[in-house]
């Protein structure tokens, strides 16, 4: 190539996987680069892939070594190499040029993703994510901390805020062709330097997608044609590179797809996913979650977990209180029939209700499964407000009917024995069984799909069982049971309403969900109540 080009379309996040052919690799850029191109209005523009190579990889020296015999086979390309080890040049018969240049791609000791672009050096996997970034600056790349599922928010989303504030003009943000378009950049990211790129997955359909999310840049007069690689450093670091993003984020179909597609093709890891129960779906374990001494034998303790402290910093915040207000109000609104009435909460030490059925009037008493499940109620009962009780919830210590109204939140997805739990809510009331749970009818049941995002925004998430409705509607039917109201709070997942923290959206979301009635049918969690026949 005689003259220097106007401008560059990049590519700034690229793998060049095992199942991909480098025909159609090479193709697929140059198909993307082009109609990129004429979108822009660009002129034959130069296209760069950065590629960003794992642990163990080493897909461009294998391009460099097996230059000979992919010529022979790449019949429309001619390929060359440059006056630096970093970059090798591809020319289409039809002029266009295509630039793949080394790179890598490091995992932190905290799990976050760091690429080191336009570079031979590897840094080691497993250092901290500033140590890193160091290492990634005197390999004289350009570091890049990328966006990722479940990477950018909790406390790995601090420390990426944290690094890219400290070293802003060394460190790049790097958005994601693969990030869904219903998922926002968080705004920490939104204002600084981005070298967006595509992250194509190892799924084989996937070697279609390089080349069609990146940046388009002006090239000036010194750039070297020899040296591309170096050029290209030297312009992402002045202060007067104008970078502009070019091609849109992945739809959500494609988004579940994927996630789908790649936990399939995982090998399964021992004792890290829970059994599926009863016609439904049950979402992935977290072998990292606190687990609770107890001192019984009760065969359901499912409630020792959701009364800590840890599992309400999930309802922490705006958003949190957001969540609960639902529930509580739909809670409310169902118990207006009962005026004053007597209510036993199954499991609700969590104290996510309580204070709120109080205000209402009602009396109320809680069962825990151990001692410990009262902390987060300790001043309502020490206050002679509510009562505790220790139980065995599958065998409670009460008469038939010896409540109104018998509330169990929290729980039902949770238990292993569930016909012998619902049979014993029903026995001891009176009037009306309130129960919540996830269906398979809606956004819970790809869960165990997206369990990584859940994961990170929730951090001491646990699996839980999605009901087949039917199933349990047949079997509240056989307890002398009839549906007296049913409310799906919220249409799309709790997780997304979390990580967004923007209650005026999420309420907008959802209202425009129950507008058009698409919560009817595909909210979850279900809040049921359930009345007695005699009643």
């Amino acid at each position: 190539m005689s003259s220097n080009p106007t401008h560059l379309l990049v590519d700034a996040h690229v793998h060049l996987h095992d199942c991909f052919e480098v025909a159609k690799f090479l193709e697929a850029a140059r198909s993307n680069f082009e109609q990129q191109s004429q979108k822009l209005g660009l002129s034959q523009p130069v296209g760069i892939l950065l590629l960003t190579e794992c642990s163990g990889v080493e897909a461009f020296d294998n391009l460099v070594a097996s230059q000979s015999q992919l010529q022979q086979q790449l019949t429309d390309w001619d390929i060359s190499t440059t006056e630096e080890a970093t970059s090798l040049r591809f020319t289409h018969r039809s002029g266009q040029t295509l630039l793949i240049m080394a790179g890598r791609q490091v995992v932190t000791e905290e799990g976050i993703e760091v690429l080191t672009l336009i570079t031979e050096e590897t840094v080691t996997d497993g250092l901290s994510l500033e140590k890193t970034v160091q290492e990634a600056i005197t390999a004289n790349s350009l570091p890049v901390l990328p966006w990722g599922v479940g990477k950018w928010i909790g406390k790995r989303g601090e420390l990426v805020e944290a690094r890219l504030g400290a070293m802003p003009e060394k460190v790049f943000a790097g958005d994601n062709g693969g990030r869904p378009g219903f998922w926002p950049l968080p705004g920490f990211c939104q204002e600084h330097r981005q070298l967006p790129g595509t992250d194509p997955l190892p799924l084989e359909y996937e070697v279609e997608r390089p080349g069609s999310f990146g940046f388009s840049i002006q090239v000036p007069s010194d750039w070297n044609n020899h040296k591309p690689g170096e050029s290209l450093k030297q312009l992402l670091q002045s202060d007067t590179a104008e970078l502009q993003t070019y091609g849109r984020s992945q739809s959500p179909f494609r988004f579940v797809k994927n996630q789908s597609l790649l936990r399939l093709n995982k090998p399964p890891k021992p004792d890290t996913t829970a059994e599926n129960h009863h016609s439904a779906a049950t979402a992935t374990s977290d072998p990292a979650a606190p687990m609770i001494a107890t001192n019984n034998s009760f065969p359901e303790t499912a409630d020792i977990e959701s009364s800590t402290d840890a599992y309400a910093s999930r309802f922490a915040g705006p958003i949190g209180e957001w969540l609960l207000k639902i529930q509580l109000d739909a809670t409310l609104k169902m118990l207006k029939a009962y005026p004053n009435a007597s209510v036993l909460e199954v499991g609700g030490g969590h104290g996510q209700l309580t204070s709120g059925l109080l205000a209402a009037g009602h009396s109320v008493t809680v069962v825990g499964s151990d001692e410990v499940c009262k902390h987060r109620i300790r001043d309502l009962v020490d206050a002679g407000k509510c009562n505790f009780q220790v139980a065995n919830i599958l065998e409670m210590p009460y008469e038939d009917d010896a409540f109104d109204v018998v509330i169990s939140y929290r729980m039902l997805a949770h238990v292993e024995q569930w016909q012998p739990f619902m049979k014993e809510l029903s026995r001891v009331a009176k009037k009306a069984v309130m129960v919540d749970y996830p269906t398979l009818r809606s956004a819970n049941y790809i869960t165990p799909l997206l369990f990584s995002l859940k994961k990170g925004v929730e951090k001491n998430t646990r699996p839980y069982t999605c009901y087949n409705e039917s199933e349990l509607l047949g079997y509240a039917k056989n307890l002398g049971l009839k549906v007296g109201d049913r409310y799906a709070q919220f249409f799309w997942p709790m997780v997304l309403h979390r990580m967004m923290k923007q209650p005026g959206i999420s309420s907008v979301l959802e209202g425009s969900a129950r507008v058009f009635g698409l919560s009817r049918f595909l909210g979850s969690p279900i809040i049921l109540k359930l009345t007695k026949q005699t009643y």
